[in-house]
């Protein structure tokens, strides 16, 4: 996959280069000497056979990049979305990608760099935020160094030490993620009641129709998502019924109206005959 590169000065077409967004192109190495910027030295000057053909990758191949510290990991993984957006470019665009980092400071280094490599728009959080997102909700989240600064600074409660500790080793185990989808099995299972959608004695919606909106693309819907949707669902149901409810209940009304009114008359022909 090619990616043509223009010079133009002062709204002039000077030149233009079909280069190869993987390789070490002689045009792209000038401006890279000419830019002190050492994050594009490294990233173009850097990579390798073995590398490229990680970043040509089948894109629909899962693929896991093991390396040590500065080993090439985040390069192979930038180019390999500029490589997926200018080779895939018709099938969805650079927004559709979410690149998950461990931290602000990585996600600054990325933010700066993915422009230069051509690529513009795409979704960067740290896993906190993309957690927070799905969940809708503003939570207080515990920073991570604080633990740490904790367990630095307790010399005297050994007992809290290894608690923290035990803590984190649990929550980072595949115990407490067996858990964490039991207890959303759980939800999933029992989150809604097994009655209709009632107004009074007018059925809106069966318990089945409930179900099945609910339990629908489960396995790809987050339940947040899920549960979003079926209160818009009832709310569209709810008012698409609103003049029948409205008439049922005005019915409903006049008839309890008129129930009093004839307990009040025959209450009243008894005083009557009791005179």
């Amino acid at each position: 996959m090619l990616k043509r590169i223009y010079d133009i000065q002062n709204g002039k077409l000077l030149n233009y280069n079909d280069i190869d967004i993987t390789t070490n192109d002689s045009m792209l190495q000038e401006c890279l000497n000419e830019n002190s910027d050492a994050r594009l030295k490294n990233i173009v000057s850097t990579i390798q056979a073995e590398q490229n053909k990680i970043i040509r990758s089948d894109m629909f191949k899962p693929l896991i990049i093991q390396g040590v510290a500065g080993s090439g990991k985040t390069t192979v993984a930038l180019h390999r979305i500029a490589y997926l957006v200018y080779t895939y470019e018709k099938q969805f665009k650079p927004e559709d990608f979410l690149i998950i980092a461990p931290n602000k400071f990585f996600l600054d280094y990325i933010s700066n760099v993915l422009p230069d490599l051509g690529v513009d728009y795409v979704r960067q959080e740290t896993f906190e935020q993309f957690a927070l997102d799905i969940i809708d909700e503003k939570l207080e989240i515990e920073d991570v160094n604080k633990k740490l600064a904790e367990i630095i600074s307790i010399k005297e409660n050994c007992d809290n030490i290894n608690l923290i500790k035990k803590a984190a080793e649990f929550k980072s185990s595949i115990n407490f993620k067996n858990a964490i989808d039991k207890y959303i099995n759980i939800i999933n299972e029992e989150y809604l009641s097994y009655n209709d959608f009632m107004i009074k004695n007018i059925s809106v919606i069966k318990y089945e129709e409930l179900k099945e909106i609910f339990n629908m693309n489960k396995e790809k819907v987050s339940l947040q998502k899920r549960v979003k949707f079926l209160k818009e669902y009832m709310i569209k149901k709810l008012s698409n019924m609103s003049d029948k409810i409205i008439e049922e209940l005005s019915n409903d009304r006049r008839k309890k109206l008129d129930n009093i009114r004839t307990d009040i008359s025959e209450e009243e022909a008894k005083k009557e005959r009791k005179k």
